[in-house]
């Protein structure tokens, strides 16, 4: 799943966690994606990381993230 067309871009795509991640009671979503040259890679955002928390709030899904 690929989202984030709306708002700021920093350079990735994210996607949900897979479904037995979440029915073992984790949260976050996975790095799908960094462009080259973009404030994500810049940060050190790599494929496959996993973001649970931002700015202080739980990520519960790749929907609620982009917003």
């Amino acid at each position: 799943m690929l989202l984030g067309d709306r708002g700021s871009r920093i350079g990735v795509s994210i996607r949900d966690l897979p479904d037995v991640d979440v029915k073992a009671g984790k949260s976050g979503v996975v790095i799908g994606e960094v462009t080259p040259d973009s404030p994500a890679a810049t940060a050190g955002i790599k494929e496959g990381d996993l973001v649970t928390s931002f700015d202080g709030e739980r990520v519960r899904s790749a929907r609620q993230f982009a917003r």
